[in-house]
């Protein structure tokens, strides 16, 4: 089976699971699948039926009062838009995720947004902008033990944006 069929199953899948959230009046489970069906046209490239799916998910989390749900919806938002060189809106939708995660306590995923912050501010050729967000990174990581993804993720990159600032 080819990616592309693999990707084909998995909306056909998706798209059953949402009628059956709908049929039961699950709205958080809607808003999930939702959220997945975005993901995978976005693996796809049809980043207008990913932004379409991901608003529809948006709303129905924001009516649930999902803060993870908002969060990671506004982290696929901004992918998107950066992967557009959209940056100002990633940069706003990366914002957004971060203050919702930081509401709910979740440090991985804050961190998790401020290195492709730092990736908005490399791709603009900001890179003391990007090393102050890869650095914010960085400490949250190695506080909750993730000094391993510190290593692979975000030393690279602050190596790269510091030989741009020809340090």
């Amino acid at each position: 089976m080819t990616p592309r069929d693999e990707r084909d199953a998995a909306l056909a899948s998706y798209a059953q699971a949402l009628e059956l959230f709908r049929s039961v009046g699950d709205r958080l489970g809607e808003a999930n699948v939702l959220k997945a069906i975005g993901d995978v046209q976005q693996f796809r490239k049809d980043n207008d039926a990913a932004l379409a799916s991901y608003a529809q998910a948006l709303e129905l989390f924001r009516s649930v009062g999902d803060r993870l749900g908002e969060a990671n919806v506004q982290l696929a938002f901004g992918s998107i838009r950066r992967g557009e060189r959209n940056l100002g809106e990633a940069r706003k939708h990366f914002d957004l995720a971060i203050k919702a995660y930081c509401d709910i306590g979740d440090g991985y995923s804050q961190a998790r947004v401020l290195y492709r912050l730092g990736d908005c501010f490399a791709d603009e050729e900001k890179w003391q902008d990007a090393i102050q967000s890869y650095r914010q990174a960085e400490h949250i990581w190695k506080s909750i033990g993730l000094d391993e993804l510190v290593a692979q993720i975000l030393s690279p990159r602050i190596e790269q944006a510091q030989k741009h600032l020809g340090g």
